[in-house]
């Protein structure tokens, strides 16, 4: 039986800012992913080990039948250094690196995967513990090469060149050939099933949607991008005057965000605050259309959860989309930052209850057919490191 230790940070936020501690735990994707592997596995004899780094200590309770979790906790020494800029968080991360050392010498994987968390520690010094150990080591996602000098460009193609790359869609996994060139290290697994909803949103019976738009996400206005979803919501509601916009979600710029819906005038806007598990799947279920005008996304299962509730969505145009989100068919794109094309994006579905359904079931086929092509391909890809 092979064995996978996956390392995640489930509270990726904790350490600079406090609104998220203990508040986002298992609400962002990396334990999506995790949820995924554990379900498939075992069954393809295949023992996942989650190493799981956590400040607040709390991550240890999310166990399952299915894998073993590790809490490993990091320095708070290291977590005060990653607050100081680029060599802070290069201190720091080496720090945690090293009370990496002792599990992976007793468990003794035979592959080492990165889940992309930012923090602890960083992904290089994850590359060069696997290569010391003799491990291989996988990535999900493709790395983004370094800017800058030329020897940033040659030291971030060293490592990349070292790491094998689970990627998500098509798009990133042609990218990561043409910027890496070893087409032997790059595996297409596709869609990461939002395990946590799926079996409810599949088992609900058909609800009446209510004129609202939705939005779910972390409020950090410089990537979601809840600005432009605001201003184009006062178009919206110009013609739409009964319609409601749901904001899920907590972060940093939610205070910045309700000063700019007073300033617009915005009738009812409702900040929700975080959502999980049946309340979040309701409101999958309820609303008419759901939103995402991200300026980069790594994959948000956010928009696999809406798809799953038959919920037609709306979504700028990211690679990340690509597999899931056909242009009129499965869904609408518009590009980063057009706020007129979102505005006529969202009033089309809210004002044409046929074509939002058309859309909605279109949608919901297409990603039950990515999720039961998910499991094989995973499987098949870890096992190949053997």
């Amino acid at each position: 039986m092979i064995r996978v230790v996956a390392i995640a940070s489930p509270e990726d936020y904790d350490a600079f800012n406090p609104v998220f501690t203990g508040e986002y735990l298992i609400k962002n994707s990396e334990w999506h992913y995790i949820n995924s592997f554990s379900r498939h596995m075992k069954q393809n004899g295949i023992e996942l080990i989650i190493y799981a780094f956590s400040s607040s200590g709390k991550a240890g309770l999310y166990h399952s039948g299915d894998r073993l979790t590790r809490l490993i906790e990091p320095s708070k020494f290291a977590l005060k250094l990653c607050r100081y800029g680029f060599l802070g968080k290069t201190l720091g991360s080496g720090i945690n690196f090293l009370r990496l050392v002792r599990p992976l010498l007793i468990d003794s994987p035979s592959v080492v995967l990165s889940l992309q968390f930012p923090l602890f520690p960083r992904n290089e010094l994850l590359t060069v513990l696997s290569k010391l150990f003799r491990k291989k080591f996988g990535c999900f996602q493709s790395f983004t090469l370094p800017k800058g000098s030329v020897w940033h460009r040659t030291i971030g193609r060293l490592f990349n060149s070292l790491v094998n790359f689970f990627v998500l869609t098509e798009t990133q996994a042609l990218r990561a050939i043409r910027s890496y060139g070893t087409q032997g290290k790059v595996y297409y697994v596709g869609l990461i099933p939002p395990y946590e909803l799926t079996e409810f949103l599949l088992n609900s019976a058909s609800m009446t949607r209510k004129k609202a738009v939705l939005f779910v996400g972390r409020l950090d206005d410089k990537q979601k991008r809840v600005s432009l979803l605001l201003n184009a919501f006062k178009k919206v509601q110009e013609k739409c005057v009964d319609c409601e916009l749901l904001i899920v979600g907590d972060g940093f710029d939610k205070p910045k965000l309700e000063k700019l819906t007073f300033n617009l005038g915005l009738r009812n806007v409702r900040f929700l605050g975080w959502k999980s598990g049946k309340e979040l799947a309701l409101l999958y279920l309820t609303s008419s259309v759901f939103c995402l005008p991200s300026v980069s996304e790594s994959y948000a299962v956010v928009v696999s959860e809406a798809m799953l509730a038959a919920l037609p969505v709306v979504v700028s145009n990211l690679p990340c989309f690509s597999d899931r989100i056909v242009d009129g068919n499965t869904g609408f794109v518009f590009q980063v930052g057009d706020v007129e094309t979102l505005t006529k994006r969202l009033l089309m579905l809210l004002g044409e209850p046929e074509l939002s359904r058309e859309i909605g079931e279109n949608a919901k086929k297409h990603v039950l057919k990515l999720i039961n092509d998910y499991a094989e391909r995973l499987c098949a890809a870890l096992s190949s490191q053997e």
